[in-house]
């Protein structure tokens, strides 16, 4: 694959607004590739959700104090596929920023919000966190565009995150 804004902002290439930017990437990605769907939820452990992947639906959770995002992803209704359903995750986006366990205990705090980490850096916490690298995901979605028949507008999709 070429260069992309996950590279760029794994890599340090991107501007102060960066984190931001890529959380609204991956959404904008997640809803419009049913492969990059499954490989996400494959790499999180949640594949029991495969079987309903396409029903899956993300937006960013913006916070009006400080202004960055975490995505959160639903079930879409039944009935109106851009109506939000039940809550199914939260993935809270850190690039450059500091994650620390205080942000992860506020979801655990919230007893209905599972929450997985993409960081660019890998911070050790207690094993009640799932938190993963960025890297680590760009290269399970390269292998499986790789392995696997993909159709084009999937990969223009991908190829562009």
């Amino acid at each position: 694959m070429y260069d992309n804004y996950i590279i760029d902002s794994i890599q340090g290439k991107y501007i102060h607004y960066g984190e931001c930017r890529l959380t609204r990437v991956f959404v904008a990605t997640f809803n419009a590739s049913n492969h990059f769907k499954k490989v996400l939820l494959d790499f999180i452990g949640e594949s029991k959700l495969r079987i309903e992947g396409y029903k899956c639906v993300a937006e960013t959770q913006d916070d009006k104090k400080t202004g960055i995002n975490d995505i959160k992803v639903y079930y879409s209704s039944a009935t109106n596929s851009n109506s939000l359903g039940k809550k199914i995750f939260v993935i809270e986006n850190k690039v450059e920023d500091v994650l620390t366990e205080k942000q992860l205990a506020r979801y655990n705090n919230n007893k209905r919000d599972k929450v997985y980490a993409f960081v660019k850096y890998y911070f050790l916490f207690n094993s009640i966190y799932n938190v993963n690298r960025w890297a680590n995901f760009y290269e399970h979605l390269e292998s499986s565009l790789k392995n696997k028949i993909v159709s084009e507008v999937d990969k223009f999709i991908i190829y562009n995150f």
